[in-house]
């Protein structure tokens, strides 16, 4: 799976938010995740099925806060 598909970091900034938050919304979901794996994760650096979980819970969260601020 390409994670470079959700463009993550982009869309974060978009929505003018900061990783952290993300990474405190995965957390909130259950998914205990430190900054360096987020980080490693959606820039596919680190492929194995946490950094998959991590990727397409972050793509949920934004595509939810993308859809609210419409």
């Amino acid at each position: 799976m390409d994670t470079t598909v959700f463009q993550i970091k982009s869309r974060t900034a978009a929505l003018g938010l900061k990783s952290l938050d993300i990474i405190n919304a995965l957390r909130e979901r259950g998914i205990t995740v430190s900054p360096q794996q987020y980080s490693s994760s959606i820039t596919g650096y680190t492929i194995n099925p946490k950094s998959l979980k991590i990727t397409s819970t972050a793509n949920e969260i934004l595509t939810e806060l993308e859809a609210k601020k419409k």
